[in-house]
């Protein structure tokens, strides 16, 4: 279990890559530059982190873990339930593009979709015993990139609809298809 002082720290460093995300991609971030923004050692970043990818995937990680305690009461995923999971995304909005923008899609999509259940609809789709494996696969990811990119426009927007209007817009899509708008 790590004490105050090192949780304390990584939080800093965190916060560092954060701020540098939004100028640059993680690419382009050194650990100079990391340790500098957070006014840290190198010999301190290089006690809790290897690389700059390192910090990423520990900051990507609180992330999602903040996600599941927020949203871990919620045991049924109706549309109330929808909507408060993305006022809570829009709340961390500036954290979720600097992520996303920094992870890549496809492993951000993957990780998100753990948290967006899918409808009632769709789960039936995955019960079903006349899709193959693969095909399921395919739905599911077809299912969860679709819905991504929704939501990821959406918090890019700089002036984004209600959160109301995207779970419906969403769950239309999922239920019904382009025919159900």
């Amino acid at each position: 279990m790590e004490n105050q002082r090192i949780r304390v720290t990584k939080t800093i460093l965190k916060d560092a890559l954060l701020r540098l995300l939004h100028e640059k991609p993680l690419d382009k971030i050194t650990v100079y530059e990391l340790c500098q923004e957070a006014e840290i050692n190198r010999s301190t970043f290089y006690k809790y982190y290897g690389s700059p990818q390192d910090l990423l995937e520990d900051a990507e990680d609180d992330f999602f873990a903040e996600m599941q305690n927020n949203l871990r009461n919620i045991e049924k995923m109706d549309t109330d339930r929808r909507v408060q999971a993305l006022e809570y995304l829009f709340s961390q909005r500036d954290t979720f593009r600097a992520l996303v923008n920094a992870a890549g899609e496809t492993r951000f999509v993957e990780r998100l979709s753990e948290f967006l259940p899918a409808s009632e609809s769709i789960k039936q789709i995955f019960e079903s015993e006349r899709l193959t494996e693969a095909q399921k696969r395919y739905f599911s990811l077809f299912y969860a990139s679709g819905g991504y990119a929704i939501i990821r426009s959406w918090l890019f927007a700089d002036d984004p609809e209600p959160a109301t209007e995207i779970v419906r817009l969403i769950e239309i899509l999922t239920n019904h298809g382009a025919g159900g708008l």
